[in-house]
């Protein structure tokens, strides 16, 4: 089993939607001295997820994980964008009914370098890297 978060490329392009209007929105804000706390529209993912909590050997597969991203001032002139998720249910395991993931501010210097990370060329050049060290063990 993996460990992470199943996002599509539908679900990296939503994001890359929400990193752009941040950027607008922060520009904006900056401009006229103001602070915000909203949710970006049309941001919102619904994926799964699969995990280990340290302290339990099972593995631990989330599902109806809901991602939300938020425009967040801590001023008028520091402005991070944040990604919330709600309390993920487990799939099929009684033991471990619920997993919580606390939310993740990110501020507005890093967002062209997670754009940049989750760029298409990236993401097909990380691939392609990949394949070929698959390729070295087979």
């Amino acid at each position: 089993m993996m460990h992470g978060i199943y996002l599509s490329e539908n679900d990296l392009q939503t994001i890359r939607n929400a990193l752009i209007k941040f950027k607008d929105w922060e520009k904006i804000a900056k401009e006229n001295n103001v602070k915000l706390d909203k949710e970006i529209p049309d941001s919102r993912i619904k994926t799964k997820v699969d995990c280990k909590k340290y302290y339990i050997t099972e593995k631990f597969r989330g599902v109806n994980l809901e991602l939300s991203f938020i425009f967040f001032s801590q001023s008028a002139y520091l402005h991070q964008f944040v990604i919330r998720t709600d309390t993920i249910t487990s799939e099929n395991n009684n033991s471990i009914p619920s997993l919580d993931i606390k939310e993740l501010y990110i501020y507005g210097w890093d967002i062209d370098e997670f754009l940049s990370g989750i760029d298409v060329n990236t993401i097909s050049e990380k691939k392609k890297e990949h394949s070929k060290q698959k390729d070295l063990f087979q």
